[in-house]
């Protein structure tokens, strides 16, 4: 066969071929569907009731949000008599039961007594107790102390005339005590109508 011929033959062939694929019905294209996956609705959280003794029961109270509890973040306590300030973090790896009072309260000098009995109870104990005197000044603290029979209080005697520190850990009202564990953490508070025996109950598991 020449060459022309066989060049003109295949010349053919590719025009035929070209327009068949041209008439050929095109298919369109798939549509990609996106199916949404089911909602799972979570079910609700079992809580749990503390065991009786057991140290976690600490916070079977109430605390106040925006206090300290939750966060080792150190607390300012309140001043003592020659204008100082008194941090949390002065005692590290103390426990520490922080109590507030006024000589208005009525049942301030309830408190203050069983205070200083705690004091002396658990001196030899990693146990550091501060009352702080609540919206007087030092003198007037010391005075109403004197007259209780509890100026030789064992323990820290601080005052917070500003009320600035009470604010700092949400105290609203005497009297009130903060208990810290070892690693700065409040982990309870007691109102006027916490008794003695709860406070003693809650020191012993943390010191124990």
């Amino acid at each position: 066969m020449q060459p022309r011929l066989f060049t003109g033959l295949v010349l053919i062939a590719t025009i035929a071929l070209s327009a068949a694929c041209s008439s050929a019905p095109r298919k369109s294209p798939v549509k990609e569907v996106q199916v949404e996956s089911a909602v799972t609705v979570a079910q609700p959280y079992a809580i749990e009731e503390p065991n009786v003794g057991d140290a976690e029961a600490l916070t079977a109270e109430p605390v106040i949000q925006g206090s300290s509890l939750g966060s080792a973040a150190d607390v300012l306590l309140g001043d003592i008599a020659n204008g100082g300030q008194v941090y949390l973090s002065q005692f590290p790896q103390k426990v520490v039961l922080v109590n507030y009072w006024s000589s208005a309260c009525d049942s301030c000098g309830q408190r203050l007594r069983e205070m200083a009995q705690v004091s002396i109870d658990y001196q030899p104990l990693e146990l550091i107790v501060a009352n702080v005197n609540l919206g007087e000044t030092p003198q007037a603290a010391r005075t109403y102390l004197d007259a209780e029979g509890l100026g030789d209080f064992s323990g820290l005697r601080l005052t917070d005339t500003s009320g600035s520190a009470a604010a700092g850990v949400g105290v609203a009202g005497v009297p009130t005590t903060l208990l810290f564990d070892k690693n700065g953490m409040e982990v309870m508070r007691y109102g006027d109508n916490s008794n003695i025996d709860r406070i003693r109950q809650d020191l012993d598991l943390l010191l124990k």
